[in-house]
């Protein structure tokens, strides 16, 4: 996980969109994606990077990991 000082730290560490993302997904799951959904442990990432779809015969539905935060349609 990125660990940083203080802000100035921060934003040498977080400059662009992806960095930013892979550092998000760490700390909601913690390296594991699940679905939020259905809570399935097996999703995959579609081709763009960034969206997951659940692999759970029931659910399917694709995400990011800024379902349910205060990231959400950022």
């Amino acid at each position: 996980m990125l660990e940083f000082k203080n802000y100035k730290d921060l934003m040498s560490k977080l400059q662009d969109k992806r960095v930013c993302r892979d550092a998000v997904e760490k700390w909601p799951w913690n390296g594991e994606p699940f679905c939020p959904y259905c809570n399935g442990t097996k999703p995959y990432k579609l081709k763009d990077g960034k969206t997951c779809r659940c692999s759970e015969k029931t659910c399917r539905k694709d995400f990011t990991v800024t379902v349910g935060t205060v990231f959400e349609g950022s």
